[in-house]
C-alpha cells in the first residue's frame, strides 16, 4: 500500500479504494444472506445485516437494509470479548440472541460472530444478524402479548461458541434445536408446508431431490450465453423458453417447497428457468434471486409475460440489470412490468424500438401513448 511520507498513514486515494472494497464486501455478504435465506422474514422483509467491525467492536462498514442492526453488532462483539477475552482463537464462531447480553434488538434477532485473525492477532470481526422465524417461547414466532416475563417470550442465549477452532459445538446446537419450532431442514419443510398447503416430505421425495440436485451440473450455455445489451427478438425469447421446458413433471410434483427452493437457488440455468415458472411465489422468487442468474437470463425473464408479476417487478427494481439496454427493452414490452419503471426507461430506447412500442397493442395504453409522444418529439413518424 502507498503511504504518506514519514507518517505511516494511507493517502486519500488508497484509503478510498480500501473503503470501497470493504463496503462492497459487506454488501455482497448481505446479498448472499438474502439470496440463500429460507425464512421469509429475511428473504422478503430483508430483516438482516452483514457487518465488518474492528477488533474492539467498532463498526467499519455494514451491508443490509435494516440500519438498526449495525449498532447491535458492535454490542454483541463487546459482550463476547468481555466474556471470552484472550481465549478467543482462530476458527471460533459465536452465537448470541439475548437482547440484554450480546444479542440483537429482540430475541428473534440472532447474531453470529466470526473473529478475524492475522496470525495470532485478532484484527477484526465479521458479524451476521438475521430475524429467525422462531426462537421458542409461548407462541410460534416468539411474539407473545400474554407473556408476563422474558422467560416466557423466547429462548435467550448470551454469547456462546458455535465452533471452537473450526470444530462444531454440537451440544450448543442441540440446545437451540431443542427449544425452537424450526430446528432444521425438516422443520423448514413443515413451515413451508404450513404456508403453502403442500404435503410433507416422504423418503421417496428425499431420494428424488438428491438425484435431481446431482443432475443440475450440466452445460447450460444455451441459456446463459448472449448479450444483454441487445434487445431480444421474439424468436430468441421463444427458443430460450422452449429449452427451459424440460424435466419430469411427475417427479417434480413429489418435491416439497423447500426442495424446490434449494434447487432454484443452487441449480443451473435450466433449473432456474423451470423453477421461476412455479406457481408458488417463494419458489419463483428464489429462482430470480439465485446468485447464478446472469444478465442475459434476466433479459429473457423480463420479456416473459407468463412469469409472475412479483418476478418481473423484482427485475425492474434491480439497478444492475436495468442498466442493460436489452433488459430495458424487454421490460417495456412486458405488460406485467410496473409502468412507473417502464416510463422511466422510455427516453433511453432507440428510435426503432420506441416506434415499435408506440404501435404495440400488448403494452398498457399509457405506455404506448408516452412512446408516441417521444417519437414525435424526436421528429419520427
Amino acid at each position: 500500500m502507498t503511504t504518506t511520507s514519514g507518517q505511516g498513514r494511507l493517502d486519500a486515494a488508497t484509503l478510498e479504494v480500501l473503503r470501497s472494497r470493504l463496503q462492497a464486501t459487506a454488501e455482497e455478504g448481505a446479498i448472499t444472506i438474502e439470496r440463500t435465506a429460507i425464512s421469509p422474514v429475511i428473504a422478503e422483509s430483508r430483516d438482516y445485516s452483514c457487518t465488518l467491525l474492528e477488533a474492539n467492536g467498532d463498526l467499519i462498514v455494514a451491508g443490509g437494509a435494516i440500519t438498526h442492526h449495525f449498532g447491535v453488532c458492535g454490542h454483541a462483539v463487546r459482550a463476547t470479548l468481555a466474556k471470552f477475552g484472550d481465549t478467543i482463537a482462530p476458527g471460533d464462531m459465536f452465537f448470541a440472541n439475548d437482547p440484554h447480553n450480546g444479542g440483537g434488538l429482540h430475541a428473534q434477532d440472532v447474531l453470529v460472530q466470526l473473529p478475524v485473525f492475522a496470525g495470532d492477532r485478532l484484527i477484526a470481526w465479521v458479524v451476521n444478524s438475521g430475524h429467525m422465524l422462531d426462537m421458542g417461547g409461548l407462541t410460534f414466532g416468539s411474539w407473545s402479548p400474554e407473556a408476563v416475563d422474558c422467560y416466557q417470550e423466547a429462548l435467550r442465549l448470551p454469547p456462546v461458541r458455535l465452533s471452537r477452532a473450526g470444530a462444531e459445538q454440537s451440544d450448543v446446537w442441540d440446545i437451540i434445536r431443542n427449544n425452537v419450532r424450526v430446528p432444521g431442514l425438516a422443520a423448514w419443510d413443515e413451515v413451508a408446508r404450513a404456508l403453502t398447503g403442500s404435503p410433507p416430505a416422504s423418503p421417496d421425495a428425499d431420494a428424488m431431490f438428491a438425484a435431481m440436485a446431482a443432475s443440475t451440473v450440466r452445460d447450460d450455455s444455451a441459456l446463459t450465453a448472449g448479450d444483454a445489451e441487445q434487445p431480444l427478438t421474439e424468436e430468441e425469447a421463444a427458443a430460450a423458453a422452449a429449452l427451459a421446458q424440460t424435466g419430469d413433471d411427475e417427479n417434480d410434483r413429489k418435491l416439497t417447497v423447500p426442495m424446490k427452493i434449494r434447487l432454484a437457488t443452487l441449480g443451473d440455468a435450466f433449473e432456474r428457468a423451470k423453477r421461476i415458472r412455479d406457481p408458488i411465489r417463494m419458489v419463483a422468487m428464489a429462482a430470480i434471486k439465485a446468485p447464478g442468474v446472469t444478465d442475459i437470463e434476466a433479459a429473457r425473464y423480463a420479456s416473459n409475460q407468463a412469469l409472475a408479476e412479483d418476478v418481473i417487478r423484482y427485475i425492474a427494481g434491480n439497478r444492475n440489470w436495468t442498466k442493460l439496454y436489452g433488459v430495458k427493452v424487454s421490460l417495456c414490452r412486458n405488460p406485467k412490468a410496473p409502468i412507473a419503471e417502464t416510463t422511466r426507461f422510455l427516453p433511453f430506447l432507440r428510435q426503432k424500438d420506441l416506434v415499435n412500442l408506440s404501435k404495440s397493442k400488448s403494452v398498457p395504453s399509457a405506455l404506448a401513448a408516452q412512446a408516441r409522444k417521444l417519437v414525435m418529439q424526436r421528429g419520427g413518424r
